[in-house]
C-alpha cells in the first residue's frame, strides 16, 4: 500500500524497474544505467520516498545487523533476491521465470519477472508501516548453508533454485500460512530469518512475547538453523522464552545461541536450556552467551556442569549474571567449568569472586591447555584482610599457565602491588598477547611494573590497555601498630633522664629500621634494602620471587644476597624452582632480611668483561654505571618497540605524561626511540624524563638535545635546566652535597647513581683492607642523610622512594694514586686561577665548571689554598674545599687549606660534610680544637684515634679535656684521658668530648701518625718523598704570641734569630730567665713591664711544659713566619692577576692617590678588587706608624720579585729540600 507507484494495482509491474527499486533499498549505488534493450520508466515518487524515509546509513546498519557482517556483494544480493522470488512463487502456487536484463558492477545479472500473478503484495513481502521498517534485504554468502554462487545458479534463460532456497521458501510459506490462521502477527523480520536460517533479534527486533511466538512458528521448518541471536530481548517473559527454547530441540546445525540481555529468563527457561545442553540436542553449538541473564543461585552448578560436558561449546559468556562464586558455590562450579575439554573463551565479568574463588579459578586456568581468552572484569569487590586485591590469587597462579592469549582483569582493584604479582607471574608467559587492565588504581609504580612485563624479552605480550589507571599510590611506609587498650605506655613510667634519652635514640633507630622494612615498592634496578614480608600476601611472595630473580640477574648466590634472615615459622631455606621454572616460596609466616648485592658490585660490574677493553684511568665509575645499567635496566627489544610506540600514539596527553613517568625509571632506551616519543609529545617534556634513561652516555644526550623539538637555544636551556643536577654529576668525583626532589625523574636517577657508586666504592675499599670510614659504621659514603624531613642512618638498607625529598653529603672512598691524576703544575694552576678571576660567571657556575674536570686535577694543599681564596662567599669556599679535599697530592699538608678559611666554623662544616675521619688532622693535630659527639660512630672512632696517637706520643698532649654526658653532667677526669679510650670497647658511646692537642717536635711520632692516616683516613702519602710541611697559622695562635712574632719580624730578617739571642749560652734551650733577659735586651718594654704577659708567651712556646723552650719548640715561630710569607705571596699574586702584572697600578688603585693606606683603607680597597682574605698580617708586615707608605709598598714588590725562591722555601720546609727543588 505504501509503494503504489511500483505496482499496477496490487501486482508487480512487468519490466526491470521494480527489481532495481527493491535493490536500491539495500545498495542505492547499484542503480546503474539499464541495458539499452529495456525501457526505462521515469522515477517514481515511491523511490524518492524510500530515500527520504531511510537514509543510506540506516539501510547499511540494518543490513549489517541482520547479516552479522559489514560487507556485502552483488553475488549475495542476487542469491537473496532469488530466495525472495522463490518464496513468492511458493505462495502463489505458480512457477515464475526471470531473465537477466542487466548486470551489476560485479558482473551479476538482475532478473526481471516475465509472468505476474495478481496476488496481493503482502504474500511476497510484508512491510509494517506502524514500525516504519523497510524490507530488510540482506545478502551475505556466508550466511547460507550450502549455497552456491549466484552466477552459477543463474543462466541466460532461467533460474535454478538451490536446496537452501527451497528449504527457506517452504519455511517462509508455512510461516505466512500460519499467520493467516491467526497464530501470530506476520513481520518482515521473521520472513527474512526464514530465508537466512538465522534468528536475529538485536536492536529491539524481538521485543515481546508476540514476536517470539511468531518466530517460534518458523523453528520446526528450519532444519538448517545456524544461529539464534536474541540480544536485548528484555521484554520476553520466562514462559515465552521457555516455549521458544523447547522448539530448539533437535537443531543439530545450531552453532550460536545468544540470549544476552534477556532479563525475563527465569528458572523454567534456564531449566529448558540445561536440558538442551544436557541431552546433546545442540550437538554443534560452539557459542553460548548468557550475559545479563540473572541465573538462580541453585541452578548455577547445573549450568556449569552441563556446559562442562558439552562436546563442542568453545565460547561461554556468563557476564553480569549475578553470580556469587564464594565458598561452596565456587568449589562446585568453577572446577567443572574450567575442566571443560573444549572451552576456549570464557567471560565471567561483572560477577562476584572472593579470594578463594579466584584461587580456584587460577588453578583451573593453569591446568587448562586450550583456554585462550578469559575475562573477569569487575569481579573483586573488596580487599582482603591483608589489604590486597582478591584477584591476586588468580594472577599468582598464571605463572603455570601456557594457553591464555587474552586476559581481561579490568576494574579489579589492581594497584601497584597487584601489578607486581602480575609482572612476576607473566614474566615468562609465551602465549599471552593481550592484557586489559582498565579502571584499576595502578598509578605510576603499577604502570611501571606493567611496562617492565611488556618490554621483557621472555614475554609474548603485544598489546595492553590501562585506561583510567592514573590514580594510585606512589609507595608506602608500614603503618606502625597501634597501642592496645589497657597497655601501660612507657611515657607513663618515670625513669632516669639519661636512660630516657638513650631509649629515645633507640626508638628513633628502631623506627627508622621499621620504615626501611615497610617500604612496599620493589625497585628492579637497585633492589637492595631491608625487607619485612608477610608471606600470606601474594604481593610479598611475588617480591620474594623477584628478589630471587634479581640474584640470577646479578650472578649472586641467595646465601650471599639474603643476610640477617629471620623467619617466624621455622628454619628458613632458600627457594628452589619447580617444574615450571618458578621459585617455590612459603605461603605463610613473616620473613625479615637484608638484601644486598654488594658481592657482585666489584666482581661482576667492577671490572671489564672478558674480551672487553679495560676502562681508562678516570673512567672507572662511568664504566661501572654503564655495565650496571646494561644488566639491571629493562631494554626493550626490537619486537617490543613497535607495539610500545603504537600504544604511545593511542594515548591522550595525560596518559602519555603518566607513561613517561613510568618509563623514566628502570628502563634504558636508544636515541631513535626517544626521538619517536618526541614526535607525538612535546620534546621539552619528553627529554627531561628520558635523558637519564638514554643509552650512549653524554654523546647520546647531546644528540637528543639537538632533535627537532629543541633546536633553539632557549629550548635546549629549558631542557637542561629541568635535569640540571643530573647533568652536573661527575661520577669520578661525586664528593659534595646533594639536595634532591625524588619526584623528578632526573634527580631520582641521580640519587640512584650515587647509591650505586656508594656500594661499588665500599666493595673496592674492603678489597684494599681499608677501615670503615662511614659515619654510621655501615661502609657508606652517604653522610648527614635526611629523607622527607627525617634523619636516615641506615643508608645501605634504605630504599629510594619517588615521593619525598632527599638531602645528603657524599664523601668518596677513592683517593688519588701515584699514577693518576698527575700533580698539577704551578703554571697550569696559575692560568686556571687567572681564568677564574677574570670570568664574569657567578661563583656557582664556576664551581660547576670546576666539578666537571675535578677528577682530572690533583692539586697540592697550597694550590687548593689559593683556589679557596678566589671565592668571596662562605658557601663557595666550602664547596671548593669539599670538591678537592680528598684529591690532594699531599694530604699531610691539609693544614694549609684549613687555615685559609676565614673562620673555624667554615672548616668544621667542611669536616662534617667530608668526614671527621677522612679529614682528621692526624699529621698535624697541633693547635686544632677537637669536638666529638661520641653517640655517632665515626666521631667516636676519630676520638679513639687521637687517644691512640697520644698514647704513642704522650698522653699529656691531650689538654683541656671535657666530656659532657647526655644528662648534662660533666665527666670527672682524675688523671687525664684514660688510656683504654684508645680502643673501640673502652671509649664511651655517648656524650660530647672536647680537647686540644699540644705536642712538641721532640715528642712527635711521625710513623704513628702516618699509620693512622693510612688505616683510618684512607690516605697513602709518600712521606719519604714529600715530607711534611709543618705549619702554624697566624689565626690559630693567641694574640700575645702574635705580638711577639711581629716584634721578631721587625727586629730580625728571620724571626728564628730571636732564639740565638736568648740562647746566648748555646745550650740548645731557653729558660724563662733567658727569655726575660732577651726581651729586655731588645728593649721590648711591653714584656718587661707585664710579667704575666711574658710568662704567658713563654708557656705558649714551651709546648711540652718542661720549663724551657727547645729549638724545635721555637720552630713554631718559624712556621708562623712561613704562614706570613705565604699570605703575602697570595695577596700579591691576586694583585698581579687583577692588574695585569703591574703592581704600581695596584698601588694606585689601592691607595687612591693618598700616598699611604691605613688598615681600614687596605681592607676596603682589597675587597673592591675582589680579594677575599685577611690583609691584616700583610699590613702588619710592612706598616710604619700605622700605615703603609710607598717605602713599605716597595718592600712588598721586592718580595714579589723573589716569589719563586720564597715559595720554595715556604713549602719545602728545609733549606736542603729548597736547594733540591731548585736543582
Amino acid at each position: 500500500a505504501e509503494l503504489p507507484a511500483l505496482f499496477h494495482g496490487d501486482t508487480l509491474t512487468p519490466g526491470p524497474y521494480a527489481a532495481l527499486e527493491l535493490a536500491s533499498c539495500v545498495r542505492p549505488d547499484m542503480t546503474a544505467p539499464l541495458s539499452p534493450l529495456s525501457p526505462l520508466s521515469p522515477p517514481s515518487p515511491s523511490r524518492q520516498w524510500l530515500h527520504d524515509k531511510h537514509s543510506k546509513s540506516a539501510r547499511s546498519f540494518e543490513l549489517a545487523r541482520l547479516a552479522g557482517s559489514q560487507r556485502s556483494s552483488s553475488a549475495t544480493l542476487s542469491k537473496l533476491r532469488g530466495a525472495m522470488r522463490a518464496a513468492a512463487a511458493a505462495a502463489d502456487g505458480e512457477h515464475v521465470q526471470y531473465v537477466p536484463t542487466m548486470r551489476t558492477s560485479a558482473g551479476d545479472p538482475f532478473l526481471v519477472k516475465r509472468k505476474v500473478h495478481d496476488k496481493p503484495l503482502d504474500s511476497i513481502i510484508t512491510h509494517s508501516a506502524s514500525r516504519g521498517k523497510l524490507p530488510p534485504v540482506v545478502g551475505f554468502a556466508s550466511l547460507f548453508e550450502g549455497g552456491s554462487s549466484p552466477t552459477a545458479s543463474l543462466s541466460s534463460k532461467a533460474h535454478t533454485r538451490t536446496l537452501a532456497e527451497q528449504s527457506s521458501a517452504e519455511a517462509s510459506s508455512q510461516y505466512i500460512r500460519s499467520c493467516r490462521t491467526g497464530v501470530g502477527v506476520p513481520t518482515p523480520l521473521a520472513q527474512d530469518m526464514a530465508i537466512l536460517n538465522r534468528i536475529i533479534g538485536s536492536s529491539g527486533g524481538v521485543a515481546t512475547d508476540n514476536d517470539l511466538c511468531s518466530i517460534a512458528e518458523l523453528l520446526p521448518h528450519l532444519d538448517r538453523l545456524s544461529a539464534v541471536d536474541l540480544t536485548g530481548s528484555s521484554l520476553c517473559t520466562d514462559e515465552a522464552m521457555d516455549d521458544f527454547l523447547q522448539q530448539l530441540r533437535g537443531k543439530a546445525c545450531l552453532t550460536l545461541l545468544n540470549l544476552s540481555g534477556c532479563k525475563g529468563i527465569g528458572r523454567s527457561s534456564m531449566g529448558s536450556l540445561a536440558m538442551l545442553l544436557q541431552n546433546n540436542n545442540l550437538a554443534k553449538l560452539n557459542k553460548l552467551d548468557l550475559s545479563g541473564v540473572r541465573i538462580s543461585h541453585s541452578q548455577v552448578p547445573l549450568i556449569c556442569e552441563v556446559v562442562s560436558k558439552h562436546d563442542t561449546l568453545r565460547n561461554l559468556s556468563l557476564s553480569n549474571c549475578g553470580l556469587a562464586f564464594c565458598g561452596s558455590t565456587a568449589a562446585l562450579c568453577l572446577p567443572p567449568l574450567l575442566g571443560a575439554t573444549v572451552m576456549q573463551e570464557l567471560d565471567l565479568s561483572w560477577n562476584v569472586f572472593d579470594h578463594a574463588a579466584f584461587g580456584l579459578l587460577g588453578a583451573g586456568v593453569s591446568e587448562s591447555e586450550i583456554l585462550h581468552t578469559l575475562s573477569v572484569a569487575n569481579c573483586g569487590g573488596s580487599r582482603t584482610e591483608e589489604g590486597e586485591a582478591p584477584i591476586t590469587a588468580l594472577l599468582e597462579k598464571l605463572s603455570r599457565d601456557g594457553s591464555l592469549k587474552l586476559l581481561d582483569i579490568s576494574a579489579n582493584l589492581v594497584d601497584h602491588l597487584g601489578a607486581l604479582v602480575l609482572e612476576d607471574a607473566l614474566a615468562k608467559h609465551r602465549g599471552l598477547q593481550e592484557l586489559l587492565l582498565n579502571s584499576n588504581p595502578l598509578g605510576e609504580p603499577g604502570l611501571r611494573s606493567l611496562l617492565r612485563l611488556f618490554c621483557g624479552d621472555a614475554s609474548a605480550l603485544q598489546r595492553f590497555e590501562c585506561e583510567h589507571c592514573s590514580c594510585g599510590t606512589a609507595g608506602g611506609v608500614a603503618i606502625p601498630p597501634r597501642e592496645e587498650d589497657g597497655e601501660v605506655k612507657e611515657s607513663d613510667v618515670e625513669e632516669d633522664p639519661a636512660k630516657a634519652k638513650q631509649k629515645e635514640r633507640e626508638k628513633a633507630r628502631d623506627k627508622e629500621k621499621d620504615a626501611a622494612q615497610g617500604a612496599e615498592l620493589f625497585d628492579s634496578t637497585c633492589p637492595v634494602g631491608r625487607y619485612k614480608l608477610n608471606l600470606r600476601r601474594a604481593c610479598d611472595r611475588a617480591t620474594l620471587r623477584m628478589l630471587y630473580k634479581a640474584c640470577e640477574k646479578f650472578g649472586l648466590a641467595p646465601e650471599k644476597a639474603f643476610k640477617e634472615v629471620e623467619f617466624s615459622s621455622a628454619n628458613f631455606s632458600h627457594a628452589s624452582k619447580d617444574d615450571h621454572g618458578n621459585f617455590s616460596v612459603p605461603s605463610d609466616g613473616c620473613l625479615k632480611f637484608l638484601f644486598s648485592i654488594d658481592d657482585s658490585m666489584a666482581s661482576r660490574f667492577g671490572s671489564a668483561k672478558e674480551g672487553e677493553a679495560a676502562a681508562p684511568e678516570g673512567q672507572q665509575a662511568i664504566a661501572f654505571l654503564s655495565r650496571y645499567a646494561e644488566a639491571a635496566r629493562i631494554r626493550p627489544g626490537v619486537k617490543k618497540l613497535v607495539p610500545l610506540l603504537a600504544h604511545w600514539r593511542t594515548l591522550d596527553v595525560n596518559a602519555r605524561a603518566l607513561m613517561l613517568d613510568a618509563l623514566s625509571r628502570g628502563f634504558q632506551f636508544e636515541l631513535p626511540f626517544v626521538l619517536q616519543l618526541c614526535k607525538k609529545h612535546p620534546a621539552v617534556q619528553v627529554l627531561p624524563q628520558a635523558l637519564p634513561s638514554l643509552a650512549g652516555g653524554a654523546l647520546a644526550r647531546l644528540a637528543a638535545l639537538s632533535c627537532a623539538g629543541v633546536r633553539t637555544l632557549a629550548r635546549q636551556l629549558e631542557v637542561a635546566g629541568r635535569c640540571q643536577k643530573f647533568l652536573q654529576l661527575n661520577p669520578e668525583n661525586p664528593t659534595g652535597h646533594y639536595s634532591l626532589d625524588l619526584r623528578s625523574a632526573s634527580q631520582y636517577c641521580l640519587a640512584e647513581c650515587l647509591f650505586l657508586i656508594d656500594r661499588w666504592e665500599a666493595m673496592l675499599a674492603k678489597q684494599d683492607d681499608r677501615e670503615d670510614l662511614s659515619q654510621n659504621g655501615n661502609w657508606s659514603n652517604l653522610r648527614n642523610c635526611v629523607a622527607g624531613g627525617a634523619r636516615v642512618t641506615l643508608t645501605t638498607e634504605w630504599q629510594l622512594r619517588g615521593d619525598i625529598s632527599l638531602a645528603f653529603d657524599f664523601a668518596s672512598w677513592r683517593r688519588p694514586t701515584a699514577a693518576y691524576p698527575k700533580v698539577v703544575s704551578d703554571d697550569f694552576w696559575s692560568a686556571l686561577l687567572l681564568t677564574l678571576s677574570h670570568t664574569t660567571c657567578a661563583s656557582a657556575d664556576r664551581l660547576v665548571a670546576l666539578r666537571a674536570v675535578s677528577h682530572e686535577l690533583r692539586p697540592t694543599a697550597a694550590q687548593l689554598r689559593e683556589l679557596v681564596g678566589t671565592f668571596g662567599d662562605k658557601h663557595s669556599r666550602a664547596e671548593a674545599a669539599v670538591m678537592f679535599a680528598l684529591h690532594l697530592s699531599d694530604p699531610q699538608n691539609t693544614k694549609l687549606v684549613r687555615n685559609r678559611l676565614l673562620d673555624r666554623g667554615e672548616w668544621a662544616a667542611v669536616r662534617a660534610r667530608v668526614g671527621n675521619l677522612a679529614l682528621l688532622p692526624a699529621f698535624q693535630p697541633e693547635d686544632c680544637p677537637f669536638e666529638f659527639d661520641l653517640g655517632i660512630r665515626e666521631e667516636r672512632i676519630a676520638a679513639m684515634v687521637m687517644v691512640q696517637i697520644a698514647s704513642r706520643e704522650k698522653i699529656e698532649n691531650i689538654r683541656n679535656e671535657e666530656l659532657i654526658l647526655p644528662d648534662e653532667t660533666p665527666f670527672k677526669f682524675e688523671q687525664g684521658v684514660p688510656i683504654p679510650w684508645g680502643t673501640v670497647e673502652g671509649i664511651p658511646t655517648e656524650g660530647r668530648l672536647t680537647f686540644t692537642y699540644v705536642c712538641g717536635p721532640e715528642d712527635r711520632s711521625v710513623a704513628c701518625r702516618r699509620d693512622v692516616a693510612r688505616k683510618f683516613c684512607g690516605w697513602q702519602p709518600d712521606l719519604e718523598k714529600e715530607g711534611v710541611c709543618w705549619w702554624t697559622s697566624l689565626s690559630e695562635v693567641p694574640e700575645s704570641l702574635l705580638d711577639l712574632f711581629f716584634a721578631c719580624v721587625r727586629a730580625f730578617p728571620d724571626p728564628a734569630e730571636f732564639f740565638s739571642v736568648a740562647d746566648d749560652k748555646k745550650q740548645g734551650n731557653v729558660s724563662y730567665a733567658d727569655f726575660a733577659a732577651a726581651v729586655a735586651k731588645l728593649g721590648w718594654e711591653k714584656y718587661v713591664d707585664d710579667l704575666e704577659l711574658s710568662k704567658e708567651v713563654f708557656r705558649e712556646l714551651d709546648r711540652n711544659a718542661a720549663g724551657q723552650i727547645s729549638r724545635g719548640e721555637f720552630g713554631r715561630i718559624s712556621q708562623m713566619w712561613k704562614d706570613l710569607r705565604l699570605i703575602t705571596l697570595e695577596f700579591l699574586s691576586f694583585l698581579d692577576r687583577a692588574c695585569a702584572g703591574d703592581l704600581d697600578e695596584a698601588w694606585e688603585r689601592l691607595d687612591g692617590g693618598r700616598g699611604s693606606m691605613s688598615l681600614q683603607v687596605l681592607q676596603s680597597a682589597a675587597q673592591q678588587l675582589g680579594f677575599f682574605g685577611s690583609v691584616t698580617s700583610v699590613f702588619r708586615l710592612v706598616e710604619q706608624g700605622g700605615a703603609i707608605t710607598g717605602e713599605g709598598w716597595q718592600s712588598l714588590k721586592a718580595i714579589w720579585q723573589d716569589r719563586t725562591k720564597i715559595r720554595l722555601e715556604v713549602l719545602a720546609g728545609t733549606p736542603e729540600r729548597t736547594k733540591k727543588a731548585e736543582d
